[in-house]
């Protein structure tokens, strides 16, 4: 097992399946396991949502797609751990 930190920034690649997104993929162990923090999703969603409808730099077809999981690879995987850290923490163990 192989963790990997996996930023929102990274995700949103991956899931909407980018030039970016698959060179990323590419360079995950096989045996990676996600690491994301515990608002991950809503992120993604959000940024997924800014390019559907305000920039328009993603089909509503394309947002669909990687809304629902196809995409989605490491990041939502039922293996991928979610972390959250207390209310003022800065500790990030």
């Amino acid at each position: 097992m192989s963790p990997v930190v996996i930023d929102a920034s990274v995700g949103v690649e991956i899931v909407t399946d980018t030039i970016r997104g698959r060179r990323l993929s590419a360079l995950m162990p096989v045996d990676a396991v996600g690491w994301v923090p515990q608002h991950f999703s809503v992120e993604v969603a959000g940024v997924i949502r800014h390019r559907t409808v305000v920039t328009r730099t993603l089909s509503a077809a394309a947002a669909l797609t990687a809304l629902d999981g196809s995409n989605a690879g490491i990041c939502f995987r039922p293996s991928c751990r979610r972390f959250s850290h207390p209310p003022g923490s800065s500790d990030t163990r």
